[in-house]
């Protein structure tokens, strides 16, 4: 038995190296077919377990994104200057509507940051102007 690597690449995940001809055709992948999906490099543990994950599930706590039945793929967005996080379709699969919120969310966080950047120099020029730190 070969010993843990951290990682595995396309042969690991069509079967490993098997000369025998019938547990090459057992496995349900051989190696071109996922060099061709996957590429031919390395695979470490948390991408292995979002690409082996169930659909409608996350693959660990950490993951970023999962995939639903449909094919459609869920991500988690974070948005810090106005203080929210939650999941939402992926762009290019997001259906209109979610398309429409995220341009008008996307306003509202730029009008924020806007506001943001005006507080702050309003700051630096209440500092200048009287020598000490202002609110």
């Amino acid at each position: 038995m070969q010993a843990a690597k951290g990682y595995c690449n396309a042969l690991d995940i069509a079967g490993g190296d098997h000369a025998d001809f019938k547990v090459r055709l057992a496995n349900t992948i051989d190696e071109a077919t996922v060099k061709k999906i996957l590429g031919d490099r390395t695979i470490f543990l948390p991408e292995f377990l979002e690409l082996m994950c169930e659909d409608d599930h996350r693959a660990t706590p950490e993951s970023k994104q999962a995939i639903l039945k449909d094919g459609r793929y869920l991500v988690y967005h974070a948005c810090e200057s106005v203080n929210w996080e939650g999941w939402v379709f992926r762009r290019d699969a997001a259906p209109v509507e979610q398309n429409e919120q995220m341009r008008r969310i996307d306003a509202v966080v730029s009008e924020v940051l806007h506001w943001q950047r005006q507080r702050a120099k309003r700051r630096l020029n209440s500092e200048a102007m009287s020598g000490t730190p202002g609110f």
